[in-house]
Order: C-alpha cells, then structure tokens, then sequence
C-alpha cells in the first residue's frame, strides 16, 4: 500500500458508516464503468480482426453445429 493510499485511507475511516459505504459504492461504480468502457474497446477491436480475417479468406468460419459437437466431445473425455 502507497503512503497516499494509506493516508486517504486513515481519512476515510473518519466519516460516518453511511459515508464509508457511499464513498465504497462510488469507488466501485468508477471501477466498473472503466472496466466496462476498456471491455467494449477491446472487443469491438477483436470483432473487427476477426471480420477482417473472415473476409480476406485467412481464417473460414465454423458452423455453429460444430462447435457444439466439438464442445460435448472435448468435454466427454476430460
């Protein structure tokens, strides 16, 4: 732990209960949205390598019926 944190921290367990638990709530909202808006960046990018793998012929997609069958197979025998 930074001093910085700890000394926010030791701030922090000045407020009331009430406080603490807003102040939690918010710091985890912040956590989600960041992680939320890097997700959907990074997927949108997967998304459009993967189109453009698709339609140059460098990669062939795969049916959807196979994928279930390689999935009940592969999970039969580990």
């Amino acid at each position: 732990m930074t001093a910085e944190v700890k000394k926010v921290f030791h701030s922090v367990l000045s407020l009331t209960p009430n406080e603490r638990a807003f102040l939690a709530h918010l710091l985890i909202h912040s956590l989600e949205q960041a992680s939320s808006e890097d997700n959907e960046k990074q997927w949108l990018e997967l998304a459009e390598k993967r189109f453009l793998e698709l339609k140059s012929g460098q990669v062939k997609g795969v049916s959807w019926d196979a994928i279930k069958k390689s999935v009940r197979t592969t999970h039969l025998y580990t």
